[in-house]
């Protein structure tokens, strides 16, 4: 039941980025940024590394989104798509790793609770230990930080000095004015924040209450801690992302209409984009409970504990 609903929990997030990706609001939210800049060139890439900031819960869809809404205004700025595949991947690539929810998320726990159980520790809860890795998480977090040096310092590694020479830049001022008059869509952009509220808190909120032990109130650091010690992690994340995505769903559903398409069969296709990369989950889970079943790990540690 754990491997199922942590399963389930990466499909709906699939579905779930579908639908804000369908909604529209992501492209609001980049208007939003540019229109409050005198200098659009370098606000480009400031957006490119904030959109992939707010799409912390998939790298896949925070490329797919950056990369699709970004792009038209990178050509004319004259920023070249080899650094804004850079921005995008390394921003959308890193912040999934170290997001308190995220398709990666689903990875993560179930390869700690594998080592838990390799070691025979039965009651343990992955998502306590994934927590306390994260200010750990050096690569990703010096990731970021080099992305936001090179967007500051206007850095140029390898290649993309190259292609930075070639582009062209093409936007007009008409362009430039148009971008800082454009008018800030609140609606438009809480299609995608309210969702994204919603998910985070229904994630913090069921780990309290599903983990306290006693009464719930008053609330205290140490019994917060405790709790989401306790709590069973797969349970909430799964029912965060199904509260979350029947959020984006009815939120979402007009824009989507509007645009000519069906926001059950988004939410669908969106499904079936990590059905495949879900494959790779399950033959970890095979391929560990083999290797458990067959006592792999005490036969290696007797054989090398004369050599190392």
């Amino acid at each position: 039941s754990w491997n199922l609903s942590i399963l389930t929990f990466t499909l709906l997030l699939g579905g779930f980025s579908a639908l804000l990706e369908k909604g529209g609001g992501f492209e609001i939210i980049l208007k939003n940024l540019l229109s409050k800049t005198d200098k659009l060139s370098k606000k480009v890439e400031w957006s490119a590394f904030l959109l992939g900031i707010i799409c912390f819960f998939d790298g896949l869809a925070s490329s797919l989104l950056g990369g699709r809404a970004i792009r038209p205004l990178a050509d004319k700025t004259g920023l070249s798509r080899a650094k804004l595949a850079y921005l995008v991947d390394s921003t959308g690539s890193a912040i999934a790793c170290v997001a308190i929810m995220s398709t990666w998320i689903a990875y993560q726990l179930s390869m700690i609770r594998e080592g838990y159980l390799a070691v025979e520790i039965v009651h343990s809860e992955p998502f306590t230990l994934f927590l306390s890795s994260i200010p750990r998480n050096f690569y990703c977090w010096f990731t970021l930080i080099l992305v936001v040096l090179t967007i500051r310092k206007s850095l140029n590694f390898e290649s993309m000095d190259k292609f930075e020479i070639k582009i062209p830049k093409n936007i007009t001022e008409n362009e430039i004015t148009d971008a800082r008059n454009h008018p800030t869509d609140t609606s438009g952009q809480n299609r995608v924040l309210i969702p994204i509220a919603t998910l985070i808190s229904c994630l913090f909120i069921g780990l309290y209450f599903n983990g306290v032990q006693g009464t719930a109130w008053p609330v205290n650091f140490l019994k917060i801690k405790q709790a989401f010690g306790d709590a069973e992690s797969n349970i909430v994340l799964l029912f965060s992302s199904i509260v979350a995505c029947i959020i984006a769903f009815f939120l979402n559903r007009n824009s989507i209409l509007i645009s000519g398409l069906s926001p059950r069969k988004e939410f669908i296709k969106g499904i079936g984009r990590f059905i495949t990369p879900s494959l790779v989950l399950i033959a970890a889970w095979f391929l560990s409970g083999t290797l458990r079943e067959l006592g792999a790990a005490s036969f290696l540690s007797q054989a090398l504990s004369g050599s190392l």
